[in-house]
């Protein structure tokens, strides 16, 4: 009698040790489980802080960077000038890429507070291949010390010299190489996408 009631306490000792070790390590798993969906819900909700910045003329630059905008959910900022650039300028721009050294580039204003964005693009079109003189201004105005800076343009013709002239005015930007987009292309939103994704991974 006793030797059974002791099995009887045996089994039932070990079957509350086996309930409670099922209980701990389904606790174990669903502590995991969740922190695993955290995580993975961090890593859903972390996105680079982008700033677009952009200077146009006719418009084909606005469009390229609110498409760069709609893949990043970046902030755009405009380049704007005071003044237009007189015509003698933009002729001899247009003559022998480049302006006249008396010619005063035009000012910008409101400008951007660089702090906190993990990436920068930054854009305008081509003047005969060469950067606007808007652009050129604005990039002499900051030092982008330890900034990720992606260049891009619009263009009807070639790219010209503007990257290298881009890269010359940046100062201490890490640049990420560039791209020039013809807003007629008709596979024009997917390119950008691709150059877009690109940046991402380099930086």
């Amino acid at each position: 009698m006793q030797r059974g009631i002791y099995m009887f306490r045996q089994i039932v000792i070990a079957l509350l040790i086996g309930a409670a070790a099922g209980l701990s390590f389904a606790a174990k798993i669903s502590a995991s489980s969740a922190a695993v969906k955290n995580n993975s819900n961090l890593e859903k909700g972390k996105e680079m802080k982008t700033l677009i910045i952009y200077n146009s003329s006719s418009g084909k630059t606005l469009k390229a960077a609110q498409i760069i905008q709609g893949f990043t959910k970046g902030n755009l900022y405009e380049i704007k000038p005071l003044k237009k650039q007189g015509i003698i300028a933009l002729g001899a721009l247009a003559i022998f890429g480049r302006f006249l050294k008396t010619s005063p580039l035009p000012l910008v204003e409101d400008f951007p507070n660089l702090e906190g964005y993990e990436r920068i693009f930054i854009g305008a079109p081509i003047y005969a291949g060469n950067i606007p003189p808007a652009l050129e201004s604005f990039l002499n105005q900051f030092d982008f010390k330890g900034k990720t800076v992606i260049p891009f343009a619009t263009y009807n013709g070639g790219e010209g010299s503007f990257f290298e002239k881009f890269r010359q005015n940046a100062k201490n930007a890490v640049i990420v190489d560039g791209q020039a987009f013809n807003m007629k292309d008709k596979d024009i939103e997917n390119k950008i996408k691709a150059f877009v994704d690109f940046s991402g991974k380099t930086k």
